[in-house]
């Protein structure tokens, strides 16, 4: 978790860090978000890594499970900034 007061660049770091960290080992998505719920957190993951988002969220989430276990050795790495 990354904290500070406003206007300190917090953002700004955080769009520079998949561009330091693009490997083989990690693929980092950048979502900017206010106060998703639940299920929307799950559809833009899943939307990130390549998956067509599930209306079920129990679904959805056994969809990222499975995706994750089959994409290893490559860490998915989802970055949320609250704007």
């Amino acid at each position: 978790m990354i904290y500070g007061s406003p206007r300190a660049g917090k953002t700004a770091s955080l769009h520079h860090l998949p561009e330091h960290r693009a490997d083989n080992r990690h693929r980092i998505s950048y979502i900017q978000f206010a106060m998703l719920n639940r299920n929307n957190v799950v559809r833009f993951i899943s939307e990130e890594l390549g998956l067509t988002p599930l209306r079920s969220l129990s679904a959805g989430f056994k969809q990222l499970q499975r995706q994750i276990k089959d994409i290893q050795p490559v860490n998915p790495v989802s970055i949320f900034d609250e704007v």
